[in-house]
């Protein structure tokens, strides 16, 4: 169900056709784009971990910086945060250090030990596992991480929630904001001949044996996201229900969205839909979805995933103020799929796209979109938004 309103009530928003492109460089997963005023595109892949700037009138990618321990160099490009006119922050999701941008050019390496920021983030406060915790920086001093719930280190049950901190950036205080609630950091299902256990029998391990088990990943970790919006807003996009909370700045209340859809059960055709696309990719070869358990019941609507190799984030915060939101609609359909939430928590649009495009950013009057080709190479794609 869709709040205040049926799904025939939300516009449908078709993508206008690319104004500009970037046909001589190519890149293997584009994470994070900040468009400059002069029109060029600061740009990470994290794969080839990559930072460069792209100008897509002249068609020129250039380096901006590389890997490194220097102090102009990264060791893992994280997401790019604009602080206003052309200074920009490209975070280093490996060291918890931060690299201060003005224009193209590094100006300096925040670190623990010069950089409120840097040292609040690089603490060992408990964070969930696989959870990037710096979530955003604002133009009014603050930043946001999230952290795992200390209960989870005293007794409680691992895992279960995370907090939403809100940081000064000069002084290193934190407000907190709301809880989050993360339950299941991802479902593995596991085949096997014989009696089945979820987490037995990893393959690779030893050797495969006809009677081994597999693990295989489903990347539907459920976890509520986080955003930060220029203006100090926040919105936590809650997947159990789906909805979306908004956190006004300078408050520590957030007011709920109503209910925008309910869970929607995981099926047989769901199943087989993912293994079809499993063995696509040239992995454990499984058909018969007897030998299979640990399936979860219900899609999520939304998910993020981060690895050692990239962070996928499900929000983007758009100019105007409202949430683009990645959904996860069927795993029997290529598309990708967006609602739009304005700060109500009401959808007021959505948006579909081939499974071979998807949002990475916006820009002035702009939307950027990376669009694979038959070579599984991203091609970075400007389009005049709205």
């Amino acid at each position: 169900m869709i709040a205040q309103g049926s799904a025939q009530s939300v516009p449908q928003i078709r993508l206008a056709p690319a104004n500009a492109q970037l046909d001589g460089d190519g890149f293997t997963y584009i994470a994070s784009i900040r468009e400059l005023p002069d029109g060029r595109v600061l740009l990470t892949d994290q794969l080839e971990k990559r930072f460069v700037v792209a100008d897509l009138s002249g068609g020129t990618v250039t380096e901006v910086a590389r890997v490194g321990d220097g102090p102009t160099e990264f060791r893992f490009p994280g997401d790019l945060w604009a602080l206003g006119s052309d200074t920009t922050i490209l975070t280093d999701e490996n060291k918890g250090e931060w690299l201060l941008v003005l224009g193209v050019r590094v100006m300096d390496k925040w670190t623990r030990t010069n950089s409120v920021m840097a040292r609040v983030v690089s603490e060992r406060l408990p964070t969930v596992i696989g959870h990037s915790p710096a979530e955003g920086v604002d133009l009014s001093g603050h930043f946001v991480r999230s952290t795992m719930a200390p209960r989870a280190y005293v007794g409680g049950p691992p895992f279960d929630s995370i907090w939403v901190i809100r940081y000064d950036r000069a002084t290193g205080r934190g407000d907190t904001l709301t809880r989050g609630v993360y339950l299941r950091p991802d479902y593995y299902a596991t085949t096997a001949a014989g009696r089945l256990a979820r987490g037995a029998g990893a393959p690779g391990r030893g050797g495969q044996t006809p009677n081994a088990s597999y693990l295989i990943s489903l990347h539907l970790r459920e976890i509520d996201a986080v955003t930060v919006f220029p203006d100090g807003w926040i919105a936590v996009a809650r997947f159990n229900p789906y909805r979306v909370d908004w956190c006004p700045p300078a408050q520590k209340n957030c007011t709920a969205g109503p209910v925008i859809e309910q869970r929607r059960p995981f099926t047989e055709a769901e199943k087989r839909a993912f293994l079809e696309m499993y063995g696509s990719k040239g992995r454990v070869p499984i058909t018969d979805l007897s030998k299979i358990t640990a399936w979860p019941t219900t899609i999520p609507p939304f998910i993020q995933r981060n690895t050692k190799a990239v962070r996928m984030h499900p929000l983007r915060a758009m100019p105007d103020g409202r949430l683009l939101i990645e959904r996860v609609e069927s795993l029997r359909t290529p598309a990708n799929s967006y609602d739009i939430v304005d700060r109500r928590g009401v959808v007021v649009g959505r948006m579909t796209m081939p499974g071979n495009q998807r949002v990475v950013g916006f820009g002035a009057g702009s939307i950027y979109t990376a669009v694979i080709d038959a070579d599984d190479v991203e091609r970075l794609h400007r389009h005049p938004w709205p």
